[in-house]
């Protein structure tokens, strides 16, 4: 599959619900509390399949050697990366993929200490940042 630098764009958000968002005021809100999924425009048509991976980003600007003042192209300001997890023809829900491990403990952390108890790690999903309808997509 031939990848141009603008393969695809996310066209929504998905909701807690599963529904798709594309209200602006909506989609920040939605960013404040963390977007795992959203919805590209690229599909089985594009030559995406199930679990096919993504990095989204935001164009930024354009970056020059500084030696002999060539252009190194546009630099990518990374958003995340994901997988494919539900593909239709002409778009496909993209799943953030990054994840990190955190203590996550029922007590306070003065409990923890004193009782010299630790929690065990657990590995939580890590949304997208600062997602924008428009935002670019390709595969990775």
């Amino acid at each position: 599959m031939t990848v141009s630098s603008d393969f695809a764009r996310v066209v929504a958000i998905i909701d807690n619900d599963g529904l798709p968002v594309t209200d602006m005021e909506r989609v920040q809100k939605l960013d404040e509390a963390g977007i795992l999924e959203v919805v590209i425009s690229a599909g089985s048509e594009n030559g995406v399949t199930d679990d096919m991976r993504f990095v989204l980003y935001e164009s930024g600007e354009e970056l020059r050697d500084p030696v002999n003042g060539s252009s190194l192209g546009q630099f990518e300001i990374v958003k995340g990366r994901g997988r494919i997890t539900h593909l239709q023809p002409r778009m496909s829900i993209l799943r953030s993929t990054q994840t990190r491990r955190v203590l996550l403990d029922p007590f306070s952390v003065s409990f923890v200490k004193s009782s010299g108890q630790a929690s065990e790690p657990r590995t939580v999903a890590v949304p997208f940042k600062s997602i924008k309808i428009g935002d670019l997509v390709r595969p990775i």
